[in-house]
């Protein structure tokens, strides 16, 4: 019998959490599920409006050398710097993408762009180019298979995994906006069935509560939250605590957007509902979280819980 214990602190890792991708492309193709094509690009454009204003601003002062210089970070923060060749003139800036790491790491997970993902390139740097009165044309290369066979290369000027978090929260709001807040829960729940039952789930169905915590010490390492998780095997019992959540502090700290009201309600349903199925019970204390700061329990059904 063993307590296992890991704490980390968030300067231990890069914030670098690629599932994003996924959960991002998931969100989008939801969008465009329920509202069509219009509403998609309706959500991208609000969250451009919002997010990117800081960017778009900067464009107007300094001209294209600040959306070069916001294209080669989030290449260089997603390890793919070899991807983006970048060309700039006195009135142009061409942009040349080899792959898109986005599309690379969903294929890599076995999933599939939705046909609304090219949206993030398109909808996204036309608005930019619309917001600062340049134009923006979007080229896709082709290629030949034997055979004269076309077929189009995903080639994408991404939105970074590390700008996933806002884009998340602006999804919430539109989805609110649009449908009233039951559709976000219900929002949560597809996310839970679509994503979470895949990972965490099949981890706790082959491992129990230990799965928790091979879940969770991979994705918070990833997202370079400052935490400590603890697992008990003879209790069998799980906990977290966040003594720094990276996705709601990034949140509190944007000055020229607001949070969703209930961003980390999502969390509440997300994992719950999954871990219900296996007989789990899963607490959170979110009393904290204006100062990103949370905690949460995993007990099997039934046991009683130490405190977190």
């Amino acid at each position: 019998m063993a307590v296992l214990r890991m704490e980390r602190r968030a300067s231990d890792n890069k914030h670098l959490h690629k599932d994003f991708h996924v959960l991002a492309d998931q969100g989008i193709a939801f969008v465009g599920e329920k509202y069509v094509d219009n509403g998609v690009r309706e959500y991208l454009y609000r969250f451009i409006c919002a997010y990117y204003a800081p960017l778009i601003e900067a464009i107007k002062k300094r001209g294209l050398v600040a959306l070069k210089e916001h294209i080669e970070k989030i290449y260089e923060i997603e390890e793919a710097s070899d991807a983006v060749k970048l060309t700039l003139t006195e009135d142009e800036l061409l942009v040349e993408i080899k792959y898109c790491p986005a599309v690379e790491f969903m294929k890599s997970v076995s999933h599939t762009p939705s046909k609304w993902y090219i949206e993030t390139t398109r909808t996204v740097n036309e608005t930019i180019a619309d917001k600062t009165n340049y134009g923006f044309e979007l080229l896709l290369r082709r290629r030949y298979r034997k055979g004269s066979i076309q077929v189009l290369q995903e080639v994408f000027l991404m939105i970074s995994c590390t700008e996933f978090i806002p884009l998340y929260s602006e999804l919430f709001k539109y989805i609110e906006d649009k449908s009233g807040y039951d559709a976000v829960i219900r929002y949560w729940q597809y996310v839970s069935d679509v994503y979470v039952e895949p990972r965490l789930g099949a981890l706790v169905a082959e491992k129990g509560i230990a799965g928790c915590r091979e879940y969770w010490s991979k994705s918070l390492n990833e997202e370079a939250a400052d935490f400590i998780i603890t697992y008990d095997d003879e209790k069998e019992e799980f906990s977290i605590i966040m003594r720094y959540c990276p996705s709601r502090g990034l949140l509190n700290s944007l000055t020229h957007m607001e949070p969703y009201h209930d961003y980390c309600g999502h969390c509440t349903v997300l994992y719950s509902r999954v871990l219900k199925k296996y007989g789990i019970c899963q607490e959170f204390d979110l009393s904290e979280v204006d100062k990103a700061k949370c905690s949460a329990v995993c007990i099997r059904a039934g046991f009683s819980k130490s405190n977190v």
